[in-house]
């Protein structure tokens, strides 16, 4: 509702929300969008951070992928085994939101993908 500004049951069904949906609950929904609309700008909650509206997403999943595949390949497992597309994006994630934090290193960084992955992967993250 907020990312289509919908303030009205019409929009809300123009933008394809379930009919029984706005039987149901489309008036509370108008009304709690309508009172978000009075609070100010201090109290908005922090914009979300989407890793695919970053610069160069795509092909950085690409980049990383090729790595997961060639390293599965050489394995002989399947690749989803040695890097599927959640733990891509925890590495994407730990990269450019959380700053490389040690703390919260990605799977296909450490346990037992780090000596088949962490160089090359890394690689790939300081080309960006």
């Amino acid at each position: 509702m907020a990312r289509f500004n919908i303030r009205s049951l019409d929009k809300m069904a123009d933008e394809g929300f379930d009919r029984f949906e706005i039987e149901r609950h489309g008036s509370r929904l108008i009304r709690m969008a309508q009172e978000a609309d009075k609070l100010p700008v201090s109290r908005h909650p922090e914009p979300i951070v989407r890793l695919v509206d970053m610069p160069g997403y795509k092909q950085m999943v690409k980049n990383i992928k090729d790595q997961t595949n060639a390293v599965a390949e050489n394995l002989g497992v399947v690749p989803e085994f040695v890097g599927s597309k959640k733990q891509i994006h925890q590495v994407l994630k730990w990269a450019w939101i959380n700053d490389r934090n040690p703390e919260k290193m990605p799977d296909i960084l450490s346990g037992w993908r780090k000596p088949y992955l962490a160089d090359k992967v890394l690689s790939v993250l300081d080309k960006a």
